[in-house]
């Protein structure tokens, strides 16, 4: 539950702070879309029994053969899994970088890459099916990554919230100061 949090926290985090300050990140970008097309273009591939294609299943359920031919549509879905794949990556460590340092080109900066990492670590544990490939979750882990994720964060947008409860301090005194004050006279007009 924590890691789904964090993980929704960090995915959105970069484009509300982006529309916040003006900036327009782009969207995120997912690979379902062009990983489904693959999927759909590769079952019509093998559509044919694939002895045909001069392939053989291998005992471990990969398929053999000397040379894999596939077509110009295949290897195009291909092309746009890769595509998207390099462009989340990009997109992420961006987002990434935005949200620690507050300037996107700055994905090498030393807080960006803590930041990468813990996100990771979290991303990695967000389904427990998933989450046995990552290790299992270590309580002491859990809260070690939690903490940095606050801090990193915190650091980042700590001083919007200060300086809001500052002006909320603000406008309340002087909120409180008009209602205690006696009413202005009414002005009166000169005669002369």
């Amino acid at each position: 539950m924590i890691s789904h949090a964090v993980r929704e926290i960090a995915n959105n985090l970069a484009h509300y702070l982006g529309l916040a300050e003006g900036i327009d990140l782009p969207a995120s970008v997912g690979v379902n879309e062009p990983a489904q097309d693959l999927a759909a273009a590769w079952r019509l591939e093998m559509a044919t029994p694939r002895e045909a294609h001069g392939f053989t299943e291998g005992p471990d359920g990969t398929i053999r053969g000397a040379d894999l031919l596939v077509s110009p549509r295949v290897v195009a879905t291909i092309e746009a899994v890769v595509r998207a794949a390099v462009t989340v990556e990009a997109s992420t460590a961006r987002r990434r970088a935005y949200v620690a340092v507050g300037n996107e080109s700055a994905v090498n900066n030393p807080t960006a890459k803590l930041l990468g990492e813990t996100w990771e670590y979290f991303v990695a544990r967000a389904h427990l099916d998933r989450a046995t490939k990552a290790g299992r979750v270590v309580e002491e882990e859990l809260r070690t990554h939690f903490a940095r994720f606050e801090t990193i964060v915190s650091a980042r947008i700590g001083s919007f919230f200060a300086v809001n409860q500052e002006l909320s301090d603000i406008l309340e005194i002087t909120n409180t100061r008009r209602l205690l004050a006696p009413p202005d006279p009414e002005p009166t007009l000169d005669t002369e």
